[in-house]
Order: structure tokens, then C-alpha cells, then sequence
């Protein structure tokens, strides 16, 4: 994985892990000149980049940032908490599914597409962004491993009441569960906040 932008000793760093790469992007949007803001997709990914990031301070004479947790140090933190929305639970760390207490058995591939499916309800995924998340992979333009993944998927969720794995044409998926979505994250809570906040263009426009 590539490092992208190293930031300077000046620079606040802003590290988003397993983030939607929309909440990224609108994040950057947001803190613009006032930090760097890196996505990685998983904690041993962001650990990797943030010692990439280390060992270039200490090469170029900076001082380095704080010292960084080894593997062990971050496994002894703590698993992450499970993602609950309405009957579905979504356990990353023991990578168990359940719905309604029930456990839905899925392979490594069909737990990392619901996981990211569940990730953010509020958008349709596109083939593109389903490709890099789960396969890690470029999109080339072929969706059939994204199809047959998603029947395969469906198949396990199938009798599961109120789970549904939406087709959007030409776009790709969305996960619908019992008309509920996940609950938003303080941060996404204060980047739709500032979305709404009219803009002082805005104001000068209304009043002209």
C-alpha cells in the first residue's frame, strides 16, 4: 500500500480507517489546508502506513511522531464493537453474522461484502467501489465476480425477514434492513451538519 502524502512536522495527520471513501473525500472537503487526510483500509494497513510515515521523519532528521503501537499492542486494545443495525449484527473481530440471534454462516468473501454493504446503508455502492473494497483490486469494467458474490450472498441471507440486498442498474447495490439504517457516527453527524450550513456566497447571493 502506498503511503500518498507525507506530511510535514507541521502538519496534522488524519488517519480514517475502513471509512466509505465518500465520508473520506468530503472529510478532506471539510479540513482542507488545516490537515493530511489518508484513508486505509484496515487497522494493519494504517499501521503499516503510519511506520511508513515514522521511519520517513526519523530518515529526514524530523522528530517523529508519537511512538506507534506494535500488532500485540493494538490486538490487547480490544476488539472493535459489533455493528448493529435493526436485527443484523455484524461482528469484525470474530467475523460472525447474525440476524435476529440466529447466526447466518458466510465465507471470508461474503462477510467482507455485507460488512461493507452494512458500512454505510445510505449509499448505493457502485461496482467500483465494491471491487476495491472486497477484492482490493482495480475495476476494469467486468461486474460479474460483484454478481455472482452478491447471489451467493443473497442465497445466505435468504428466509433472514427484513434483510434485502437492493439492485440499483447500472450502479450497483444497497443494503436495506427492515427499513432501519445504521445509526451515523458523530463524525458523519458534523459532516451533514456542515453541509447543510449555508456558505457566505450563498448568503451574498440570496441577498442580491
Amino acid at each position: 500500500m502506498s503511503s500518498g502524502v507525507v506530511p510535514e512536522t507541521d502538519e496534522v495527520l488524519v488517519l480514517c480507517v475502513g471509512m466509505p471513501l465518500r465520508h473520506v473525500g468530503e472529510l478532506a472537503k471539510l479540513l482542507r489546508d488545516l490537515a493530511v487526510v489518508v484513508a486505509a483500509p484496515d487497522v494493519e494497513g494504517a499501521l503499516t502506513l503510519l511506520r511508513e510515515v515514522h521511519a520517513h521523519q526519523e530518515d529526514a532528521g524530523h522528530p517523529p511522531y508519537a511512538a506507534l503501537p506494535s500488532a500485540h499492542e493494538t490486538r490487547a486494545a480490544g476488539p472493535a464493537a459489533p455493528l448493529i443495525i435493526g436485527t443484523l449484527r455484524i461482528a469484525s473481530a470474530s467475523r460472525e453474522v447474525s440476524v435476529a440471534g440466529i447466526r447466518v454462516h458466510l465465507s471470508a468473501q461474503e462477510f467482507d461484502l455485507l460488512a461493507a454493504l452494512a458500512s454505510d446503508t445510505h449509499r448505493v455502492w457502485s461496482f467500483e467501489d465494491l471491487t476495491a473494497q472486497v477484492w482490493r483490486t482495480e475495476y476494469l469494467g467486468d461486474r460479474e465476480h460483484v454478481n455472482s458474490a452478491i447471489k451467493r450472498l443473497r442465497r445466505r441471507l435468504s428466509g433472514r425477514p427484513g434483510i434485502r440486498i437492493v439492485s440499483v442498474r447500472g450502479v450497483g447495490y444497497r443494503l436495506v434492513v427492515g427499513g432501519a439504517s445504521s445509526v451515523p457516527t458523530a463524525l458523519t453527524d458534523a459532516l451533514r451538519r456542515s453541509q447543510r450550513r449555508p456558505r457566505p456566497d450563498d448568503a451574498a447571493e440570496d441577498a442580491a
